[in-house]
């Protein structure tokens, strides 16, 4: 079971990335939003709270990076590159 969800990861990665990426953004800034809400409610304002809030995720091409990398497929993804150099 755990392969077929490997391929099947793969296969979205490959043939739907800019879906998948406009579906992590969104996902990134609805989690961003909601902690800075919870930060709100500890008293900050609400430009200090999205502040701590972004900084708290590590920047957003950091979450990505390493949202990609969960999904599997590096392997692939890397030799093609290294094709392409060559």
């Amino acid at each position: 079971m755990k392969l077929l969800a490997y391929f099947r990861s793969m296969g979205e990665k490959f043939f739907r990335r800019s879906q998948l990426s406009a579906e992590m953004d969104e996902e990134l800034r609805s989690h961003i939003a909601l902690r800075a809400e919870d930060l709100e409610r500890t008293g900050l304002d609400r430009e200090e709270a999205q502040r701590r809030a972004y900084i708290e995720f590590g920047g957003e091409e950091k979450v990505k990076d390493e949202c990609h990398q969960a999904l599997g497929g590096n392997l692939i993804e890397t030799a093609i590159q290294d094709v392409r150099i060559t």
